[in-house]
């Protein structure tokens, strides 16, 4: 019961934080952005105060797509689809955080995307504890007409120790 009031208040705090972000913006909700064609020009006419952006990789800078939180221990686990440097077709990374002010960036790639077959790109998932055991599901997107299925729910064991890194694939 306790684990699910900090995972509610973590929500909670997560809505407000991109709530309050928009507050205090002189008029960007009535500006018009239809000429703003990046993600970077977007964002510096919205001047977000607090955000997490991974960090550039060279002159690329990625974005964070479609966020899967995981609460534990006073840790919030965001893993998120990483678009651009050094993700390849929508590869999970994790940015960590215990206040939503300060995000510890993770290096490491959690679950990369295949050069072919089912998971030749990815989409969005969550992870769970069941047993002891830490599982991430998320959607495998084929690529090619070889395989059964375009789209298919996939799972890899994440070690019950470190939660950045999956142990393997289960298909």
């Amino acid at each position: 019961m306790q684990n699910k009031i900090k995972l509610f208040t973590g929500i909670c705090c997560m809505l407000i934080s991109f709530l309050l972000g928009g507050c205090g913006r002189s008029g960007a909700k009535d500006k018009d952005f239809s000429e703003l064609t990046t993600p970077g020009s977007q964002e510096e006419a919205y001047e977000y105060r607090t955000f997490f952006l991974p960090a550039k990789d060279g002159p690329i800078q990625p974005y964070v797509g479609d966020t899967m939180p995981y609460y534990e221990d006073g840790v919030y686990y965001i893993y998120y689809l990483k678009e651009g440097g050094d993700s390849y077709n929508h590869s999970i990374y994790l940015a960590t955080t215990k206040d939503f002010v300060t995000y510890t960036e993770q290096d490491e790639v959690v679950i990369e995307a295949s050069d072919t077959g089912q998971d030749a790109w990815i989409g969005t998932g969550s992870v769970v504890k069941a047993g002891g055991k830490y599982y991430f599901f998320y959607t495998g997107h084929a690529d090619s007409a070889d395989v059964e299925y375009k789209e298919k729910i996939m799972v890899a064991a994440v070690s019950n120790t470190q939660l950045t890194q999956p142990t393997k694939r289960l298909v």
